[in-house]
C-alpha cells in the first residue's frame, strides 16, 4: 500500500512516482514502452491537429508562473492554457497546450496540462490523456522540471490512481511551500469539495472551498483566474445564497465586462443574473454568449462537437426565454437544436453528448413547461429518432431518456383530454421506462456522458412523482388528497442544476402545491407555496399569477398589486 504524500521534497517525489506508473499501468494501460521513441501525435487528437493554433491573448493570461522551457511560446501558451483551465473551457485549455508540447516536446508543463484538461471518464480523447500522462511521468523520470512542477505532475498521475483528496493534498503541499503558486491554492481547494446537503448547505470541504476562495479574492481582486473560481463555486450551490447578489454577482459581471468577447464568461454572468431574479439581464448575456460562441466556431474552424458551451449557452437561453411566456423564439432554438444530427463518430464528444441529452430534449420539456396540446405533440415529434441515427440506440443511453420523456408528455396529454384511463396506462407504462433507466446505471457509471444520465433519470423521476400527484388529483376524498403528498416529493426532488446548465424541469414544481392548496381554499398554505416557488425561479409567471391569486383570495390587495406590476415587468 501507497503511502499518503505528506511533502514534496525531490527524493520522495521520485520515490512515489515508481508507485504512480504502476498504478497507471494498470488503470491507463500505456500503449507505448517506456523507452520508445516519442511520438507527439499520440498526445495531439486529430481533430486538434487539423485546426490552427490557438491565439493568445495577453491581457486574458492570469498566471505569473515561469515555466520550465526553452521555447517562449510554449510558455506563453502554457499560461493561457492555465487560464482556460479555470475559466472554464476545457478545449481550448487543451489547445493551448497541445500548441505549447509542438513549441518544445520536452516541457513537463505541457503535459500535466493536456492531462487534467481531459480529466473525466471515457471521452472520445481518452488515449491522448493516457499518452499524455506516460509522457508527463516519463518527462519526471528523465530530470525534467522544477520541483513544484514536477509535484504538479505528482498531484496529476494521483488524481486518476488515488482520486481527488490525495491530488488536493499534493497541491496543498505545493502551495504551502510556494505561497505565490495561486494555481496550486486553487487546486487544493476545488478538488476535495463535497457539494451541499439536501438542505442546501455546504459539506465540510465545500465550506473550506468558499472561505479559502474568499480569502483569495481579497488579496487578487483583479485575478481573472481566483474570480472565476469565487464565482463558480456559489453558482453551483443548490439554493440562493443572500450573498448572491452582493458578493457573486459584482465579480461575474465584472468577468463579462472585462472580457466580453468570452463566451465562458458571459455565459456565468447570464446563470448568475438568472440565479439572483434578472431574467432580462440573464438573457441578455446568453445572447451574447451565443453570439462568440458561434464566432468562435468560424473563425477557428471549430465543429459543434468540440464546442459543448455552444450548445449549452442555447439551451440556457431558450429556457431563460420560456420562463418569460416567449415560447416563440424559444422553440426556434429547440427546433434547430432537435434537427442536429450527431455523427456515429464523434458520438462520445462533448458537444455530441451534450447534443443528445440536452438538444434534443429542450422542446420536449419546453412543451411540458407550457402544457398546451399543440405543444405537446410538437414535443413529441422532436422526440423521434431520425432513420439513420439507430445505431446510437445500442451506444447511447439518452434514447432511454428521451423515451421516458415521451411517456411523460403522453400522460399529460391524455389528462388534458381527461382520457383517465390511457393516463394511467400511460403512467405505467413510464414507470416500465423508469425501471430501464435505472437498470442501466452501473453501465452508465463508466461512460463519458454519466453526468448527463444522472441529470436525465433526475428529471424523469420529478416529472413522474408530479404526474402520479396529477393522476391523484382526478380522485376524491384520501385519494385526492395524497396528491399533495406526491406534490411535495416532486418538489424536494427538484433541485438546481450543475455546470451552468437551467434547470431540467422548467418551473417551480412548488407551483403544483399552491395549485392543490387553492383548490381546497387554503389561501395562506397557497400563497406560501408560490412565493416558495419564486424562490427557486424569481421571475417564474406561473408562480407569480399563482401568488397574486392567493393574495386576492386572502384580501391583501395592495400586495397582490404589486405581484401584479411585477408581473407585468417580466412580461417586457
Amino acid at each position: 500500500m501507497l503511502c499518503r504524500v505528506k511533502g514534496i521534497a525531490s527524493g520522495l517525489l521520485f520515490g512515489e512516482f515508481s508507485g504512480v506508473r504502476a498504478l497507471l499501468a494498470i488503470f491507463l494501460i500505456s500503449s507505448t514502452a517506456f523507452g520508445e521513441v516519442f511520438d507527439l501525435k499520440t498526445v495531439i487528437h486529430p481533430v486538434v491537429q487539423k485546426l490552427e493554433k490557438p491565439e493568445i491573448a495577453p491581457e486574458f493570461v492570469a498566471n505569473s508562473l515561469a515555466i520550465s522551457t526553452s521555447s517562449q511560446k510554449a510558455s506563453d501558451h502554457i499560461l493561457a492554457g492555465l487560464t482556460q483551465l479555470n475559466a472554464p473551457w476545457d478545449f481550448e485549455a487543451y489547445r493551448h497546450f497541445a500548441a505549447a508540447a509542438e513549441e518544445d516536446p520536452d516541457c513537463l508543463m505541457a503535459y500535466w496540462g493536456m492531462s487534467m484538461s481531459l480529466a473525466g471518464l471515457n471521452h472520445e480523447f481518452y488515449g491522448e490523456r493516457k499518452a499524455a500522462v506516460e509522457r508527463m511521468l516519463d518527462l519526471v523520470e528523465a530530470g525534467a522540471g522544477v520541483e513544484w512542477e514536477k509535484g504538479f505532475a505528482q498531484a496529476a498521475g494521483r488524481l486518476y490512481t488515488n482520486g481527488v483528496n490525495m491530488s488536493a493534498e499534493i497541491y496543498g503541499n505545493i502551495a504551502e511551500k510556494y505561497p505565490n503558486n495561486i494555481q496550486a491554492k486553487l487546486f487544493a481547494l476545488f478538488l476535495p469539495r463535497d457539494g451541499y446537503s439536501e438542505t442546501g448547505r455546504p459539506g465540510v470541504e465545500q465550506k473550506k472551498c468558499i472561505e479559502g476562495l474568499e480569502k483569495l479574492v481579497k488579496e487578487n481582486p483583479e485575478n481573472v483566474t481566483v474570480i472565476s473560481a469565487w464565482v463558480m463555486v456559489h453558482a453551483e450551490a443548490p439554493l440562493n445564497p443572500t450573498r448572491m447578489r452582493t458578493d457573486v454577482l459584482p465579480f461575474a459581471r465584472k468577468l463579462a465586462r472585462l472580457h466580453p468577447s468570452y463566451p465562458p464568461f458571459q455565459l456565468i454572468a447570464s446563470h448568475v443574473e438568472s440565479r439572483c431574479g434578472n431574467a432580462e439581464l440573464a438573457i441578455g448575456y446568453a445572447r451574447e454568449a451565443v453570439r462568440h460562441f458561434k464566432a468562435y466556431q468560424i473563425s477557428d474552424n471549430v465543429s459543434i462537437y468540440d464546442c459543448p458551451g455552444l450548445v449549452k449557452a442555447q439551451v440556457y437561453l431558450a429556457s431563460l426565454l420560456a420562463g418569460k411566456e416567449k415560447y416563440e423564439e424559444a422553440h426556434q432554438i429547440a427546433d434547430a437544436l432537435a434537427k442536429q444530427e450527431v455523427e456515429e463518430a464523434r458520438l462520445f464528444s462533448r458537444g455530441g453528448s451534450m447534443l443528445l441529452w440536452e438538444g434534443r430534449a429542450l422542446g420536449p420539456r419546453i412543451a411540458l413547461a407550457k402544457g398546451q396540446i399543440a405543444d405537446l405533440d410538437h414535443g413529441l415529434d422532436l422526440l423521434k429518432v431520425f432513420n439513420d441515427e439507430e445505431w446510437y440506440k445500442t451506444q447511447s443511453f439518452s434514447v432511454s431518456y428521451r423515451n421516458a420523456l415521451a411517456f411523460c408528455i403522453g400522460v399529460r396529454k391524455a389528462l388534458l383530454k381527461k382520457d383517465y384511463a390511457a393516463a394511467d396506462g400511460l403512467y405505467r407504462d413510464l414507470i416500465q421506462r423508469v425501471q430501464v433507466i435505472d437498470s442501466e446505471s452501473a453501465l452508465a457509471r463508466k461512460t463519458s456522458s454519466y453526468a448527463e444520465w444522472l441529470r436525465g433519470r433526475n428529471t424523469i423521476e420529478v416529472f413522474a412523482v408530479e404526474l402520479r400527484g396529477m393522476l391523484a388529483m382526478k380522485e376524491t376524498g384520501a385519494m385526492k388528497r395524497a396528491a399533495l403528498t406526491w406534490f411535495k416529493s416532486a418538489a424536494d426532488r427538484q433541485s438546481r442544476s450543475p455546470n451552468l446548465l437551467p434547470p431540467a424541469v422548467l418551473y417551480p414544481l412548488e407551483n403544483r402545491i399552491g395549485d392543490y392548496y387553492l383548490s381546497v381554499d387554503d389561501f395562506e398554505s397557497g400563497a406560501k407555496a408560490y412565493r416558495e416557488g419564486l424562490e427557486r425561479m424569481p421571475n417564474h409567471l406561473g408562480s407569480l399569477r399563482g401568488y397574486r391569486s392567493a393574495l386576492l383570495k386572502l384580501g391583501k390587495n395592495d400586495t397582490a398589486k404589486k405581484i401584479a406590476e411585477r408581473i407585468e415587468l417580466v412580461k417586457k
